[in-house]
């Protein structure tokens, strides 16, 4: 079958599964194989469209400078060796934009004949042709769920990160490929759970990491536990730590804070925000809460216990439930 260059791009890479930003100059390429994951790092050349190529006249670092064919209005092409040197040409552009027209340029969308992506990424994905997940089925997707519950010290208060007394009383696991297990806060420290949770991504190397609210919750919350205890949130491939970046989504015509998680070599799929895409033309569901989901999509079991939110630390700590058995 012909695959469509324009739509999915011209590389012949196949079953690329995540390109990291590794180097200033470099991007690094995992592709699953029968035997695994594969890694290798090609080079990378940052890229802007001009409109005015006389806005980066005069830029001391290397640079190439090309006119596209075409009449459209960025028909000039500059592009870099390193990542760095992009963003100082960026800010070289923003002041020579500064001094003609008397306005400051706060931010690189302030100069109107400037065109940039910011995420290196997409540029290297728009630049090379290259397409994730080209000739694989969804099967072939190794997809990883995580989800923690957290016991607070304090009555009537979520449980709250910074505070020492607060903590990770539960991991739940499970896989694409029939994994799954609980990491019992009755029988493991956090440190110790922390720890065991690094241990199983890099056992199971896992291509997507999905969760819900995970963004927001799960995620952070590790990150700053992991910070109270030393330890290095190594979530990422090549035993890389898992960073925060800053985030905004747009979801239902209102704009949300979204703490984007970074993790190396990885994807991250947050359903809580899918629900939200998948709301906005049918406008049909109450919530957009885990247990509320399960029922309305008909994943729920029917002997499933639910406990509400304010009273499981109460549970956890006077009467738990048996939960060493896991059950998909």
């Amino acid at each position: 079958m012909l695959v469509d260059p324009l739509l999915y791009g011209h590389a012949e890479d196949r079953a690329v599964v995540c390109v990291h930003h590794a180097a200033d100059d470099r991007m690094r390429l995992y592709s699953r194989t029968a035997d695994g994951v594969s890694a290798h790092d090609t080079d990378f050349f940052p890229f802007f469209h001009l409109a005015d190529p006389t806005l980066i006249d005069g830029y001391p670092n290397k640079y190439w400078l090309k006119r596209l064919s075409g009449e459209n209005y960025f028909r000039h092409l500059a592009a870099f060796t390193r990542w760095s040197d992009m963003w100082e040409a960026v800010r070289f552009i923003m002041e020579r934009h500064t001094e003609r027209l008397k306005v400051p340029a706060v931010t690189y969308q302030d100069v109107p004949a400037l065109l940039l992506r910011p995420d290196p990424v997409s540029q290297y994905l728009m630049q090379s042709g290259v397409t994730l997940f080209k000739g694989m089925e969804f099967s072939d997707l190794h997809r990883l769920q995580l989800d923690i519950e957290t016991y607070s010290g304090h009555a009537h208060s979520f449980s709250d990160p910074d505070r020492p007394e607060d903590r990770i009383i539960l991991m739940a696991l499970s896989d694409s490929r029939g994994y799954g297990e609980v990491l019992d806060g009755k029988k493991l420290s956090e440190p110790e759970m922390l720890s065991r949770l690094f241990e199983i991504i890099s056992e199971k190397d896992p291509d997507v990491i999905e969760g819900h609210n995970i963004y927001n919750f799960d995620l952070p919350y590790i990150l700053r536990r992991c910070r109270m205890h030393g330890l290095e949130p190594l979530l990422g491939r090549d035993g890389v730590r898992m960073k925060p970046t800053d985030g905004r989504q747009m979801r239902n015509e209102r704009a949300m804070e979204v703490q984007i998680q970074d993790i190396p070599g990885r994807h991250i799929v947050d359903t809580w925000l899918l629900l939200q895409t998948y709301d906005h033309s049918r406008r049909k569901l109450e919530s957009y809460g885990l247990k509320y989901a399960a029922q309305h999509f008909g994943f729920a079991r029917e002997d499933r216990v639910y406990i509400n939110p304010g009273r499981i630390s109460w549970t956890w700590t006077s009467s738990p439930p048996p939960f060493s058995t896991f059950r998909r």
